[in-house]
């Protein structure tokens, strides 16, 4: 599989992944046309997960971090196409945003 292509408009497209100086994985994901589609993730220098998101044609479904390998803080969520956003910790839900 390719890496780290660009469309003819010069846009991301394909599968990216991006690395750290000490050559460990940084962040990975895939674009369509420049836009975001799929599954990324973002990784501190040790390798650990730090973050990840979800997006559907360059809309996001939901972003979140981690901490020790687990779920932590807040986790936004997004029900498209109603853009409603709802932030959670946890299995707690805190707020709806319309």
């Amino acid at each position: 599989m390719k890496k780290n292509q660009r469309n003819k408009d010069g846009k991301r497209h394909g599968h990216w992944e991006e690395y750290h100086a000490n050559g460990k994985l940084s962040s990975k994901g895939d674009y369509k046309d420049g836009k975001e589609r799929g599954l990324f993730v973002e990784y501190n220098s040790n390798g650990d997960k730090l973050c990840k998101a979800y997006y559907s044609n360059g809309d996001i479904w939901y972003k979140g971090k981690f901490k020790d390998g687990k779920q932590d803080g807040y986790w936004e969520f997004s029900n498209q196409p109603s853009k409603i956003t709802i932030e959670s910790r946890e299995s707690l839900l805190i707020q709806f945003y319309i």
